[in-house]
């Protein structure tokens, strides 16, 4: 799994996007059963059912079909803007995150190859996507930075009061910490949906159905 780039191919990219994603499709060549096209990039409803279909059954309790494809939309708009911007994720990087994914889920390279198999999916497309991750966690410290600094006691208060740490008689002082990073990635959370909202804004986008 720690490869050279160019042995791996799809991953020596300017961005972790798949090839086709360089080129802007003509109307004719629009797959039948496309759903939405970003900035020339179409994305059909296989691909939205593919991505849908690697979940688990857990998973697929709480996350329908149109959630994934908001999903797939927003990555696709974050890694064009990644693409403009010329950013690259480097051989460190990628062996950093992968190192990072394995701890994450407690699981050996052994275990994700085995667990990629049962899924029936194959190690490039896992390594692909893992690039397109790290890309977009790239792009949203660099744009969207983590917020530091004081926060707003009336947030943590509230964050307290609207916790089960209230319900189970924990007092504020014990989980004050755990409620700051909670407020801090909230905040971050809402800044990155305004980044993706303006992004969307000057994005060219056609959505069938639509008129």
């Amino acid at each position: 799994m720690k490869r050279n780039f160019i042995a791996i191919g799809v991953i020596c990219l300017v961005i972790a996007a798949a090839l086709i994603w360089l080129a802007i499709p003509k109307a004719e060549q629009l797959p039948e059963d496309w759903m939405f096209v970003v900035n020339g990039v179409a994305i059909s409803e296989s691909d939205v059912l593919a991505q849908y279909n690697a979940l688990t059954p857990q998973q697929k309790q709480f996350i329908t079909i149109n959630d994934v494809a908001q999903t797939v939309f927003e990555r696709l708009l974050l890694l064009q803007e990644a693409r403009n911007q010329g950013l690259a994720v480097t051989q460190e990087e990628y062996d950093a995150g992968y190192q990072s994914y394995l701890s994450s889920n407690s699981i050996t390279e052994e275990q994700l190859l085995y667990n990629l198999e049962l899924l029936g999916q194959d190690v490039e497309t896992f390594e692909a996507t893992l690039a397109q991750e790290i890309l977009i966690t790239k792009l949203l410290d660099k744009d969207v930075p983590i917020v530091l600094g004081n926060i707003d006691g009336d947030l943590v208060d509230q964050a307290y009061e609207e916790s089960i740490y209230k319900l189970q008689g924990i007092p504020f002082t014990e989980v004050e910490e755990e409620l700051i990073q909670q407020v801090q990635d909230e905040l971050r959370e809402e800044n990155i949906r305004v980044y993706v909202s303006n992004l969307r804004k000057t994005a060219d986008i056609v959505v069938r159905g639509s008129s």
